[in-house]
């Protein structure tokens, strides 16, 4: 059996997004305090209580002239805003003018698939005292000083732009998605006197807003926002630091691709975690496949791309020739408690209950700390029991040079740090990022190897 050993890293994905140009106000009659305008101001002057305004769309500068532009580690504007995936590090300076007693954070924001855990839009404050949270079955909640949280009545829908409001009069905090009041809670804000910025990273979770943020403003005053029409998106926006095998797991492999797989293996589906949640069809030339159905594909064919500049350890073959030699099928399964092997002869048994990859897309995804390469090394761990057997010093094996399942699992780790005949593949085209993947290949096999062996360390 194998067990989960990776290392929290954070790093950009493949994801492909959709945006539109600023959707319209609906006609509302005028509430009984001044409102937030939901579409980007020109050659107006822009309110006096309007303390910040980034508009994110071609570069970070306040259009209020109050405050210094946003300082973005990783993330950059295009025409459709910011685009953030789970790594993006945006941060606006200490605002000037920021009134803790009452003001107004809204944003414009897409999301392009249901995130797997939680994902916030913007956070408020060091100590993240007011936090616009969105959550993985469309549902919203309002976070308030560090992680705590009110769930919300409204709801989100992916692939539209939505607008995102929080205010605060000094005594309530309230949350509206659209122009709708979702929730409120009564509350002093907890800052601790640290900085009075706004940012898309959740230090509290770990991560970042994953989509495409715009027209980032700040009021000093409350501003009840006016009904905001969602709109579907119509333009395509591409991560530019994607890695190829990146490009082919966020790809709907061709039905002759799929044919070709299926021709080496026998995949049973006896278990699908996503079921009904289709992310390529038959119509677009694929096949209906579910997010889980296509990482699994996926995974294979990125196997089949690996190819390393020496032979593996444990066999002369290239990665993808020795797996379909070794093994004729694999079964996903939700009745059993670990992975295994093999049942019937030649089949490994994939236990998919806590098999996090189901909704991802990526090598590694931060939101999960894992990935297709995590798939990919318990596929090629549970087939090295078929030709070696099991374990030799109960769930470990005594050394790496036994070459059992631990230490070719080991040996794989390695070679994908360091033996890549194109190191390219794996390669994030980001310099702060370079390094990343092979970083975290290098530390999951420092962890087997400190792990699950009894006699080598």
């Amino acid at each position: 059996m194998n067990r989960a050993l990776f290392t929290c890293f954070i790093v950009l994905g493949t994801i492909l997004l959709v945006g539109c140009n600023l959707p319209g106000v609906s006609p509302q009659s005028e509430p009984p305090t001044s409102v937030v305008e939901t579409t980007q101001p020109t050659t107006t002057a822009l309110p006096a209580n309007m303390i910040a305004f980034y508009p994110l769309t071609s570069d970070f500068t306040d259009l209020t002239g109050n405050n210094s532009p946003i300082t973005a580690t990783i993330g950059s504007p295009s025409p459709n805003g910011v685009f953030c995936n789970a790594s993006c590090d945006v941060t606006t300076p200490a605002l000037n003018g920021f009134n803790l007693n009452a003001f107004t954070i809204r944003a414009e924001f897409l999301e392009p698939k249901y995130p797997v855990f939680r994902d916030a839009v913007f956070v408020a404050g060091q100590y993240r005292w007011a936090k616009f949270t969105l959550l993985p079955d469309g549902n919203v909640a309002l976070g308030y000083n560090n992680n705590n949280d009110v769930p919300c009545s409204v709801q989100y829908q992916t692939n539209v732009w939505h607008e995102a409001v929080i205010t605060y009069d000094g005594t309530i905090l309230k949350l509206y998605l659209d122009g709708t009041e979702g929730c409120s809670v009564a509350t002093p804000l907890e800052t601790g006197g640290a900085p009075n910025y706004i940012t898309l990273r959740d230090y509290g979770y770990g991560s970042s807003f994953i989509g495409v943020a715009k027209n980032l403003q700040v009021y000093n005053t409350v501003e009840v926002p006016r009904a905001y029409t969602p709109q579907s998106s119509n333009v395509t926006l591409t991560d530019t630091t994607l890695t190829p095998a990146d490009i082919i797991l966020s790809s709907c492999p061709s039905e002759a691709e799929l044919a070709a797989i299926d021709a080496d293996l026998t995949l049973a589906f006896e278990s699908d975690p996503s079921a009904g949640n289709l992310v390529c069809t038959a119509a677009a030339g694929s096949r209906d496949l579910t997010s889980f159905k296509r990482i699994v594909y996926t995974t294979l064919l990125v196997m089949k791309k690996l190819e390393f500049n020496q032979p593996l350890p444990w066999t002369d073959k290239q990665l993808y020739t020795w797996f379909v030699d070794t093994i004729s099928g694999i079964r996903f399964r939700g009745d059993i408690e670990y992975s295994s092997c093999c049942d019937p002869a030649g089949v490994i048994n994939i236990q998919t209950g806590n098999l996090s990859v189901s909704y991802t897309n990526k090598w590694i995804d931060p939101q999960i700390n894992t990935g297709a390469q995590g798939l990919l090394v318990l596929f090629v761990h549970e087939a090295r029991h078929n030709e070696f057997g099991g374990h030799t010093c109960g769930t470990n094996d005594n050394t790496r040079a036994e070459m059992g399942a631990w230490g070719v699992q080991y040996f794989l780790e390695t070679y994908l740090a360091n033996n890549l005949e194109d190191p390219s593949f794996l390669t994030i085209p980001d310099p702060d990022l370079a390094t990343y993947y092979s970083e975290t290949a290098t530390n999951d096999a420092n962890m087997i190897l400190r792990s699950s062996f009894c006699l080598d360390h």
